[in-house]
Parts: structure tokens; C-alpha cells; sequence
């Protein structure tokens, strides 16, 4: 990829610490489950995201990406 391309992604957001607690077998179903409040408590915010795609596949976002996707997820 190009540095001026854009990459996009699709699937489910969830923040690090929950991330953590899920087993990878387990991402997709536990993800489609995880709650906005959740992603948006504090220590989460701070923990940053990943992004859980089809088959479990898992995605850390950059850590520059936190505010925008707490913008969104308000």
C-alpha cells in the first residue's frame, strides 16, 4: 500500500482490555456481543482498539486512531 492510500476496514471494534478476556475462537461472536458503553469507559479509551473481522480475524488500529473512533462510537 502506497503511503496515501487508505486502507479500509470492516467488522467490530473493541477495545484492548476487552480483547484480552476473549479467546481468539471467540472473537467474532464476542465481538458482535460487546457494548458502545463499554468501548467507551475510560480505562478502555485508554487501552486503545482492535478491529474483529469475519473468522476471527484481528487487527490492532494504530493507537493514533482512539480519538476518531470515540468520536464515532458517541
Amino acid at each position: 500500500m502506497r503511503k496515501n492510500e487508505k486502507e479500509v476496514l470492516d467488522g467490530y471494534v473493541v477495545d484492548i482490555i476487552c480483547l484480552r478476556r476473549i479467546s481468539p475462537s471467540q472473537y467474532t461472536k464476542q465481538a458482535s456481543e460487546h457494548s458502545t458503553a463499554c468501548a467507551l469507559m475510560g480505562h478502555c479509551v485508554e487501552s486503545g482498539y482492535g478491529l474483529i473481522g469475519e473468522n476471527n480475524e484481528l487487527k490492532l488500529l494504530d493507537p493514533k486512531a482512539t480519538p476518531r473512533i470515540v468520536a464515532l462510537l458517541k
